[in-house]
């Protein structure tokens, strides 16, 4: 399993690369942000995981593992990351405009927002 992890990290950064250099949302370069970028695999990954087949042994062999990273899954993937990009972007934007208020910003005139 660990390889078809690797294999699927490997090709979402990669797609992510790509939209960020492709894209002049002014957000995309959040997702240069390792911490996020990590997020958005965590959450393709999770969104493939049903679609897996495993095999009795519970782990994919080689032919599951090129039948992932076929043509037409590739697409179905650069999808999930259209798909996941925007709601973690919302994220980052609330997080970069409301920032955890700490004791001393209270008090020191800073505004958010």
């Amino acid at each position: 399993m660990s390889e078809i992890i690797n294999l699927t990290q490997t090709f979402v950064d990669q797609k992510i690369s790509e939209i960020v250099r492709k894209s002049y949302h002014p957000y995309h370069s959040a997702l240069f942000n390792l911490n996020l970028r990590k997020k958005l695999v965590v959450c393709i990954l999770n969104q493939l995981q049903p679609h897996y087949m495993l095999s009795d042994s519970g782990y994919m062999n080689s032919t599951d593992v090129n039948k992932l990273l076929s043509e037409h899954e590739q697409k179905r993937i650069e999808r999930l990351i259209n798909n996941s990009i925007v709601p973690i972007l919302q994220e980052a934007d609330a997080l970069k405009y409301f920032p955890r208020q700490s004791y001393g910003a209270q008090y020191s005139g800073a505004r958010f927002g």
